[in-house]
């Protein structure tokens, strides 16, 4: 079977049929005559109509979609000011860093986006419990509220300390 016109399928603004005519599918925008011959429909749809809406409203986004946290600066400055631009949510790989550097992707990050949307990474540091709290600090110093937790098997009192920060008995 041949399957012609795929490059439609990347015109996600369109309706999208398949239309079946012997051993040959062609991909269109317009479909078809003889109805018979349509295998498939999908209509248009757009990155921004998918996704939980609580989702898009809590972290101020407009696409639900998250990328990032690749320990060692992966998901590097770069990555989060481009997501958050676009009005995405991504996070900063802070894992393995020293904490000059995270605090220098923050104040970084920041500054290109002082609405967001960002996130940071907190990882899991059992060998080195001074960057795990530093980073705690670091982030409650700047006011990042919002972590991609990762590697913790357990909660953690630094990370039990980010969660009620800020905090009081009312």
């Amino acid at each position: 079977m041949q399957i012609t016109g795929t490059e439609n399928l990347k015109a996600l603004h369109l309706p999208c049929y398949a239309i079946l005519d012997g051993n040959q599918v062609t991909i269109n925008h317009e479909g078809c005559d003889d109805h018979s011959k349509m295998i498939a429909y999908v209509p248009a749809l757009m990155p921004d109509q998918l996704g939980d809406p609580d989702f898009k409203a809590f972290y101020g986004v407009e696409k639900a979609y998250m990328a990032g946290a690749m320990a060692n600066g992966i998901a590097s400055e770069e990555v989060v000011i481009a997501m958050g631009e676009n009005k995405m949510l991504s996070a900063f790989g802070a894992g393995g860093l020293d904490l000059a550097r995270v605090e220098a992707a923050i104040r970084r990050i920041q500054q290109a986006l002082p609405n967001g949307p960002y996130a940071f990474n907190f990882i899991h540091n059992p060998s080195e419990a001074a960057i795990e709290w530093g980073t705690v600090e670091l982030y409650l110093k700047y006011g990042v509220n919002v972590i991609e937790a990762a590697a913790f098997f357990n909660m953690t009192l630094s990370l039990v300390y980010f969660r009620v920060a800020g905090l009081s008995a009312d």
